[in-house]
């Protein structure tokens, strides 16, 4: 029973907390008890062990009277000399008086004292020994101590290597099974769907929920153990220090070389001389005066304060609105009226009217951004001028180029980002100015990167051949068409403007078949190919390519052009059918042309000779424009009406009457804008005031309703936030407001301008095209008159190959009509066949020279593709 009790005692003493003494020596237990000072799991079974220590120290009191024979052994093993009570053992000095138990005094026969008396001044100290010696135990009794201390040992380290005590439990699958949802998360439907058959035969599918839930067996979670968190032991791993290696001694010098070396005279140093020692720095010594003038001085900084704060007058507080909604974007239909206002205030002149330029130019209102950003710009300010030039120059009509050139003069106000535009389009006003060197310069300030350089670079051909400077406006452009290179490919208009002004530069100079190569190169889509098809039908009869004159001509008088205006091309062809005596031919192309444009020139005369207004014009070729293109209008030919509205200047002008028209048009649709907004606010302010009533009802009813009361304080932020809302709609209806009556004014203004913009527009337009109908009467009248030339030139030559003939020249006859035959308008030489696309204005006739002598270019031009 003994040895039972005693290890029960062993169990407990080694799960009992830190400092317990449960042996005759407690210096020595608490030691080997100290097993890792920091561990939480000491800490953790503390309290669980009060107890359990309570019991032992009981037991201890009833038992320690037996322990006192077990003290020889002790001594024996680590106790020093027993001393007296009055001094206790170093030892104790080490114990927590907060956990270590104070010990019962066994009662003994001796007179000198208890044994086991603790000091009173040291309720903790060592246990004495006695005076007199206690009895010798027996053998089983030590083998009984040795077997207890090995036993207690053996625990300490077991628990120190093997950590804390764990207790693991593996994880369990649940038995019951259960549906996945798309998450993978496992969940037991609440309701049990069942198919009833109905009496006629259909089924019906029945949803019923569940009255209960059973148990479900969902398994278990594996359980922790907490030495799995604890980290592994640090280990400091330091290198072994080695000892350098001792360097190698140098060679010993032998005295005969010292002595020599002591002997030897040294040379004295003299200071150098002629050195400035400023270069290195030499003379500048640091003192404490350098230092402290090195150091900054930095002024205090001055009191801060606030300055007085001023409330926004009424200009102020709309300016800033107007601001706003501009800032927010797409308000610009609003804004146009706001603007204009506060425009009228001197204190806002400026930043209105620039506002109010951008606005009208994302509207596409060119007429009123011209005229509200031209004042910026000619006040040179620095916030607005330069944002204003770059604004007008991203669309800008060709009707404001020369009026935009006059009005910016300081470039250094230019904007960087559309640099090389605005000084394109600078240079196209210098050149309507007539400024042909100033354009010039301009064009050449564009970067060669820029997608505008081609045409400036053209532009300043054109500047130069205007200044007479023709060699060198040849020379540039030729060298412009070898530098553009493949980029005319894909701009075929400038590759066309190109090639028919390098081609009449050449033909100027003589130089035909430089020109006559540039004429092919004019695409065929471009308005100038009909004009340069017959230039170029008059640089073959300069080179007597005959046959390769009479064939493009004949490609203009096929069906495809018989609504373009043309007269010149009879001309060309009655010339090439004369130079290979192909009289016939001649006589009948020559009587072509004066039966068409005879009568041409009596309807021209009569069509001016009624006095009309250059209005009458305009309206006259705008009912040209409705119609057919084939319809004559007012009794002119539609050949000469369609020549009128493709001439570039009326194009222009045009074009710049539909912009009007359209800007017109915006302007009415600003008003409905405007209408159609307020009709939104109204709608969102009344379902606005309905939220805010209902919202209050709910709260009422939460007065009686207990179970409302805690969505009271939402709702009441609710109504705040639909407050905020409506009041903020209220502004934008007095915006409103305001701005479609400021609106309405400029409207009147704008309406009117425009109206006189485009009545001028009419006016000038009509200019133009009289001037086009008075050039082509003109040019009709010009080629009538030289037909009697040519019409002479036909009887002379062709009386001339009839004597040629009679005196026993050789001709070639074939197809050829007999002499005896009279030309008549009954003859028909017309081709009989189909017109391919693709082959106009690369025909040539087949007909041969006729005349005595060979043509001179038939070798030229043989197998030559034209």
């Amino acid at each position: 029973m003994i040895y039972f009790k005693f290890f029960i005692f062993i169990f407990f003493l080694i799960l009992s907390p830190r400092g317990f003494a449960g042996t005759s020596d407690p210096g020595e237990i608490v030691e080997k008890s100290r097993i890792e000072e920091n561990s939480s799991f000491a800490r953790s079974v503390e309290g669980t062990l009060k107890k359990t220590a309570s019991q032992v120290k009981n037991w201890w009191n009833e038992k320690i009277g037996s322990i006192k024979k077990w003290e020889p052994f002790r001594k024996n093993e680590s106790q020093p000399s027993p001393q007296t009570t009055k001094n206790p053992s170093p030892h104790a000095k080490n114990l927590n008086p907060s956990i270590t138990p104070k010990l019962s005094q066994p009662k003994t026969t001796t007179t000198s004292g208890p044994p086991y008396q603790s000091d009173n001044s040291h309720p903790h100290s060592d246990l004495s020994a006695t005076s007199s010696a206690p009895p010798s135990p027996t053998s089983t009794e030590q083998m009984e101590f040795q077997r207890a201390n090995q036993d207690i040992r053996r625990s300490t380290e077991s628990l120190k290597k093997e950590g804390y005590a764990s207790i693991h439990q593996e994880a369990r699958k649940g038995q019951t099974p259960l549906k996945m949802n798309q998450y993978g998360v496992p969940y037991f439907p609440m309701e049990v769907k069942s198919i009833i058959k109905l009496k006629n035969g259909k089924t019906k599918v029945v949803v019923n929920k569940l009255k209960s839930i059973p148990l479900l067996d969902i398994g278990t979670e594996k359980s922790l153990v907490a030495k799995e968190f604890i980290l592994n032991e640090n280990k400091l791993h330091l290198n072994e220090v080695k000892a350098f290696p001792s360097l190698p001694s140098p060679e010993f010098v032998s005295a005969n070389e010292i002595l020599r070396l002591k002997n030897k005279p040294i040379e004295k140093v003299t200071p150098p001389v002629g050195v400035d020692k400023k270069s290195y720095g030499i003379d500048n010594i640091v003192t404490r005066e350098t230092i402290l003038k090195a150091i900054p001085k930095l002024n205090p900084t001055p009191p801060f304060k606030e300055k007085i704060m001023v409330e926004l007058n009424e200009g102020q507080q709309q300016m800033l609105t107007a601001l706003i909604l501009y800032n927010k974007g797409e308000r610009c239909h609003i804004l146009l009226g706001l603007f204009d206002s506060l425009a009228k205030n001197k204190d806002f002149n400026l930043e209105a009217n620039f506002h109010l330029g951008k606005c009208a130019d994302k509207l596409k209102m060119h007429s009123l951004a011209f005229e509200r950003l031209s004042k910026i710009i000619q006040t040179e300010d620095k916030d607005f001028t330069t944002e204003s030039i770059q604004t007008l120059a991203q669309g800008l009509p060709k009707e404001y180029e020369l009026a935009f050139y006059q009005l910016v003069k300081n470039s250094k106000l230019l904007p960087e980002r559309n640099r090389d535009l605005t000084y394109y389009l600078m240079a196209k006003g210098a050149y309507r100015d007539s400024q042909f060197n100033e354009a010039k310069t301009l064009c050449e300030k564009i970067n060669d990167k820029s997608s505008y350089y081609g045409d400036a670079q053209y532009l300043i051909g054109l500047s130069l051949y205007s200044m007479g400077q023709t060699q060198r406006a040849y020379t540039h452009m030729e060298s412009l068409k070898t530098r553009l290179g493949n980029r005319l490919k894909e701009d075929k208009n400038l590759n066309s403007l190109i090639a028919i002004n390098l081609a009449r530069m050449k033909f100027t100079q003589g130089k035909f078949k430089e020109a006559l190569q540039y004429y092919i190169s004019i695409d065929k889509d471009h308005p100038l190919w009909v004009q340069g098809l017959i230039e170029q039908g008059w640089t073959q009869l300069s080179l007597e390519d005959y046959a390769g004159a009479i064939g493009n001509m004949y490609s203009l008088h096929s069906p495809y052009f018989k609504t373009v205006y043309k007269p010149e091309s009879f001309v060309v062809r009655t010339i090439g059918y004369l130079k290979i005596c192909q009289y016939g031919d001649a006589y009948r192309t020559l009587s072509w042309l004066e039966h068409d444009h005879a009568r041409w020139i009596e309807n021209i005369n009569n069509y001016l000779s009624q006095n009309l207004s250059n209005l009458n014009h305009y309206e006259m070729i705008k009912s040209y424009l409705k119609g057919k293109s084939d319809q004559d209008v007012s009794g002119l030919p539609h050949q000469a009406l369609r020549e009128m509205a493709r001439q570039k200047g009326f194009l222009n002008i045009q074009t710049s009457l539909n912009e009007k028209s359209d800007e017109a048009s915006r302007y009415d649709n600003i008003e409905k804008a405007i209408q159609s907004e307020k009709g939104k606010l109204k709608n969102r302010l009344q379902k606005a005031t309905t939220r805010i009533t209902e919202l209050q009802a709910k709260i009422k009813k939460a007065e009686t309703d207990k179970s409302l009361r805690g969505s009271i304080d939402q709702w009441k932020q609710q109504i705040r936030l639909e407050t905020d809302l409506s009041t903020g709609f209220r502004f934008l209806q007095n915006m409103l407001v305001e701005s479609q009556k400021s609106y309405a004014q400029l409207y009147l203004v704008i309406s009117d301008r425009l109206d006189k913009e485009r009545a001028k527009l009419r006016e000038k337009a009509g200019q133009e095209l009289y001037k086009t109908i008075t050039n082509i009467k003109n040019e009709i009248k010009l080629v009538l008159d030289n037909n009697e030339f040519l019409r002479y030139d036909i009887f002379a030559n062709s009386g001339e190959n009839i004597r040629y003939q009679v005196a026993g020249g050789n001709v070639d006859s074939n197809h050829r009509i007999p002499a005896s035959a009279k030309p008549t308008k009954l003859l028909n030489w017309s081709f009989d066949g189909e017109y391919w696309e693709d082959e106009i204005g690369s025909y040539r006739s087949s007909l041969k020279n006729n005349c005595p002598e060979s043509a001179k270019m038939d070798g030229y031009f043989k197998d030559k593709k034209q």
